[in-house]
């Protein structure tokens, strides 16, 4: 029988990293153990009040880390205490923070662009479906439209939360890891915008364009396709029209 505790429901932005908190939290209090078993993802998502495709993202991470172990039909089970079995990391999001934000970009383009072989390679039906909804997720907020600062702060983490499930549909921990936290930096940068003249209808021109819209669906339809060369270049093309909305404010 898996173990049963109560979670803080958790905002839509960023929500995996609360839920990973929140089970790592549980683990170093010893209300989890190595060895419990986690509830199914139904019930997590009911807990946390999120999607089941933000409790995958979580549960996808706490994986990569070690610190629980998904076991195909029989459930997911806490494989170790957080901080236990790995050297203290440097701090990467911290210098990433003080790296001009077009080298961060230039990396994460190039990154992703290598990626998209093992993503045609690699992705599952679970994962396409996991990409579609969340494409699904940005039309409907370019169809609501980008009028206060939550549209945006929404609107981003679709965005993010999309090029997230890409790169972790290579397959490749490694790089799903560097880019999580590539990703996160450029979420920070996308709030930085708000704060200059003219960032809010920059942003908001760009988050609630049809033409946003069309370039997450162009990547999604590469990866059904299984066509790395067409996903290359959506990911190229994408990219570097986000790197101009960001030159354009510096």
């Amino acid at each position: 029988m898996y173990v049963s505790t109560s979670y803080l429901p958790v905002s839509t932005v960023r929500a995996y990293e609360s839920i990973v908190a929140q089970i790592e939290d549980s683990i170093l209090r010893g209300v989890l153990k190595v060895g419990d078993q986690l509830p199914g993802e139904r019930d997590l998502a009911g807990q946390f009040e999120v999607s089941r495709v933000v409790i995958r993202e979580a549960i996808r991470h706490l994986e990569a880390r070690g610190i629980i172990e998904v076991r195909r039909g029989a459930g997911t089970f806490i494989r170790s205490v957080p901080g236990s079995n790995l050297p203290q990391p440097p701090d990467l999001p911290g210098r990433l923070s003080a790296a001009p934000i077009l080298d961060v970009c230039a990396v994460r383009q190039a990154l992703e662009t290598m990626a998209a072989p093992l993503v045609c390679q690699s992705a599952t039906a679970t994962t396409i479906g996991d990409l579609r909804a969340c494409s699904m997720e940005i039309l409907r907020g370019v169809e609501q439209g980008m009028g206060t600062v939550e549209d945006l702060r929404a609107q981003a983490a679709r965005d993010l939360q999309f090029h997230r499930l890409l790169v972790q549909a290579s397959e490749n921990v490694a790089l799903a890891v560097l880019m999580d936290v590539i990703l996160t930096r450029v979420g920070e940068a996308h709030f930085e915008m708000l704060t200059r003249e003219g960032g809010f209808q920059k942003l908001g021109s760009r988050l609630g364009s049809h033409d946003f819209y069309v370039e997450h669906a162009d990547m999604l339809n590469a990866v059904i396709n299984r066509d790395p060369w067409a996903l290359q270049h959506c990911i190229y093309h994408h990219l570097q029209q986000s790197m101009v909305a960001f030159r354009d404010l510096m």
